[in-house]
């Protein structure tokens, strides 16, 4: 990925220093609680698309071109967040710091430095329960 490709705003700051994930996107991104290298925040501000995954994509193939495989996507439905898991730590701190338009999606790249997992009470909310089976 050639950084500029990327339109730069800042490189000493957009360091998420902590971040509370939540079960779902734990286990599809293949992260252990810790320190993170390759791990990158992508907020969205004023983006209204229903399908956050799709535009989440999009801004990363816009970034890396046909390499879009070599990434890994979860969207956290509760906040304007994608986690984008890097191929190695370089590439990730390549994206920190930059912002990127595509039609109405404008996304900021913070870095992920320290990953927790919400408490499961938390956690729970943001799935349908299941009262009664017939």
């Amino acid at each position: 990925m050639a950084p500029s490709k990327l339109r730069y705003i800042s490189e000493s700051a957009f360091k998420m220093e902590s971040v509370s994930l939540t079960r779902d996107v734990k286990c599809y991104l293949g992260l252990q609680e810790g320190p993170q290298s390759c791990l990158v925040a992508a907020r969205f501000i004023y983006n209204d698309h229903p399908n956050r995954w799709m535009s989440t994509v999009r801004v990363l193939q816009c970034l890396v071109g046909n390499e879009v495989t070599d990434y890994r996507v979860a969207i956290d439905p509760a906040r304007s967040l994608s986690y984008i898991l890097c191929p190695d730590s370089d590439v990730a701190d390549a994206f920190r710091g930059h912002y990127v338009s595509i039609g109405y999606a404008n996304v900021v790249f913070e870095q992920v430095m320290n990953v927790t997992v919400k408490p499961f009470g938390d956690d729970v909310e943001q799935h349908t329960m299941a009262r009664r089976f017939i």
